[in-house]
C-alpha cells in the first residue's frame, strides 16, 4: 500500500473529489479480511461509500490480480444515482 502522502498525490493528479485509503499497516485490510497472507499484498476491494459513511456497493477480488474495470464502476455509480435520488 501506497504511503499517504503518495495516495494524496494520486487522487490529486486524477482530479478525484474524494480521498483514496492509504493502509499502510494493513490495518483495515486485516479488520476486513482482505489481507492475501500467501502473497501479503491486500486482496482488490473497492467500496462505495455514502456520505453518511454507509457502504452503499462494494467489490471484491478472488486474486490480487484482478480488478473491477472503469465500465462495472461506472455502472454502479449509475444504478446508486438513480437508486439515491428516487423518492
Amino acid at each position: 500500500m501506497d504511503p499517504p502522502d503518495q495516495t494524496k498525490q494520486l487522487a490529486e493528479s486524477l482530479g478525484l473529489g474524494f480521498p483514496l485509503l492509504s493502509d499502510t499497516h494493513r490495518t483495515l485490510t486485516k479488520a476486513y479480511g482482505l489481507l492475501d497472507a500467501e502473497n501479503n499484498v491486500p486482496w482488490p476491494a473497492v467500496y462505495l461509500i455514502s456520505r453518511s459513511g454507509r457502504v452503499v456497493w462494494r467489490w471484491l477480488a478472488t486474486s490480487y490480480k484482478k480488478r473491477p474495470s472503469v465500465d462495472d464502476l461506472v455502472t454502479a455509480l449509475s444504478k446508486l444515482e438513480v437508486k439515491l435520488n428516487q423518492p
